[in-house]
């Protein structure tokens, strides 16, 4: 296991916040993720090392920066990988219904 430092967990600031009011707060904790855990492409559904920061495959990452627009309607959920019919983006990579279910394995 390796551990990773979150310096501002924006997945969960949309997903709890109001709709339309912004947080600014910054939270700080060390967590512990299996880089070995299964998660999916939200391009591509290749299995990758569950990351939120980095929901996609290398070469779907290679395409996605030549952009960068985080909000670009994704395929897949990155927890699932099932069909998020345009409902994942990198800003947003887990489909909503799966959130909890991944924050609590995932300890994020």
């Amino acid at each position: 296991m390796t551990l990773s430092e979150i310096k501002n967990d924006l997945l969960s600031k949309l997903y709890n916040s109001e709709k339309g009011k912004k947080s600014n707060t910054v939270s700080s904790q060390k967590i512990s993720i299996n880089s070995n855990s299964n998660a999916y492409c939200i391009r591509t559904r290749s299995p990758i090392a569950f990351n939120i920061d980095k929901p996609y495959c290398d070469s779907a990452y290679e395409s996605w920066s030549k952009y960068k627009n985080e909000d670009f309607k994704e395929k897949y959920c990155h927890f699932s990988g099932e069909d998020s019919q345009g409902e994942t983006s990198k800003a947003k990579p887990i489909l909503k219904k799966h959130w909890k279910e991944a924050k609590s394995i995932f300890n994020f």
